[in-house]
């Protein structure tokens, strides 16, 4: 399972540019969506989409964000 890890993880290195992609599109949309929150009476449906937008948007942005921080990490120590 280790190796199928590593070689997975290697892939997804390899295709940084796209993730740093989602990661800004999703710091983009997280931003646009929360005046949203604030400007909208709670309990009504609009309110239940954009909750649920800013907590898919800030998942994805933080989920790209460890994988761009994880890859940066890993070739460092492959130039040691």
């Amino acid at each position: 399972m280790g190796e199928s890890f590593d070689r997975f993880m290697r892939e997804l290195c390899e295709r940084r540019t796209y993730i740093v992609w989602i990661c800004s599109l999703s710091v983009v949309f997280t931003v646009l969506q929360l005046p949203y929150l604030f400007v909208v009476e709670p309990g009504t449906s609009l309110f239940v989409i954009s909750t649920m937008n800013v907590a898919g948007f800030g998942l994805f942005a933080i989920g790209s964000g460890a994988m761009i921080r994880y890859c940066d990490r890993r070739q460092r120590r492959r130039r040691r």
